[in-house]
């Protein structure tokens, strides 16, 4: 099993998980690649949208 290590971050940023259309699957995904925990909110999109953007 392979356990995210917090301490391993090279910033020390979460971004969060804002629904409604205030962040993106590539703001993200920016956010991780720079170092950060990136997430994405999908409380108000449609199943639909879900599966697209995954």
């Amino acid at each position: 099993m392979n356990i995210f290590n917090f301490y391993k971050l090279k910033l020390p940023i979460t971004q969060a998980p804002m629904a409604g259309g205030f962040n993106t699957p590539e703001l993200a995904s920016v956010v991780a690649n720079l170092g950060g925990v990136g997430s994405f909110g999908f409380s108000f999109t449609s199943p639909e949208k879900t599966n697209k953007d995954f």
